[in-house]
């Protein structure tokens, strides 16, 4: 039996990237609910919050078990939400700059974590478990 590869540094640095903007989006919904940042989607709901949490850990677990369309259905949808969260950005930032500010650090945290599942050791990785 042949070893398995270690996990990139890439892939760890990834998912710790995610979970802080899991605990950015914790934040974000607190000051929410203390009335210091404005909602600006049903995600901002706790059964909405808690749903995005649970699927972000499934994903984040298939991703480090290596299924490369975990992976792939992780970047699609984050590129997405970058996309449909643009024109929100754009209108919260003069009502909420609070608020704002979380959701660019969000997507930073995200679209990084995309970027670093897709450089070359993460690649080989799942290129790894593809071929045995």
């Amino acid at each position: 039996m042949v070893a398995s590869p270690a996990r990139p540094q890439a892939v760890a640095l990834a998912v710790t990237l995610v979970g802080g903007a899991l605990v950015v989006g914790a934040v974000d919904l607190l000051l929410q609910f203390a009335g210091l940042s404005s909602p600006q989607s049903a995600a901002s709901s706790p059964a909405g919050f808690a749903f995005g949490v649970v699927f972000t850990v499934i994903l984040l677990w298939l991703i480090l078990r290596r299924h490369n369309w975990a992976r792939i259905v992780f970047a699609v949808l984050t590129l997405l939400t970058a996309a449909f969260t643009l024109p929100i950005f754009l209108t919260e930032v003069s009502v909420d700059p609070v608020g704002a500010a979380l959701t660019v650090a969000q997507l930073v945290l995200q679209v990084s974590s995309v970027v670093l599942l897709f450089k070359a050791p993460a690649n080989a990785w799942f290129r790894a478990r593809a071929s045995t």
